[in-house]
């Protein structure tokens, strides 16, 4: 969730405020910090972007190529490609790769990619 949450939200304002508790020990200060945050388009469709980030990190230890496998035939069958092209497809180092090591901007492309 980290991931999403990195780039649909940009932080807009921080209001600091201070707080006077009373309770059995005495009177108290207390710091408090209020963070309003804002979202931002991502560029791709967001429900998808979150499927892909949430599929990804479903599986432990394993490449995007595997943990992916669903979204990968859902998109081959829906452009009707053949073994080959399939093949082709996910020789792409990307999906080598492990969904930690990828950053942001990266899901999204992979996003766009399963578009």
């Amino acid at each position: 969730m980290e991931v999403i949450y990195q780039f649909t939200l940009v932080m807009a304002s921080i209001v600091e405020t201070s707080l006077f508790c009373h309770s059995e020990c005495g009177e108290e200060s207390v710091k408090s910090v209020t963070i309003r945050n804002r979202r931002t388009d991502l560029g791709c469709d967001e429900a998808l972007f979150k499927t892909v980030v949430k599929t990804g990190f479903n599986q432990r230890r394993k490449t995007l190529r595997n943990s992916l496998k669903p979204l990968i035939r859902a998109k081959a069958e829906r452009c009707g490609w053949t073994e080959d092209q399939l093949t082709e497809f996910v020789s792409d180092p990307i999906f080598e790769m492990r969904p930690e090591r990828l950053s942001v901007e990266d899901f999204i492309n992979l996003t766009l990619k399963l578009s």
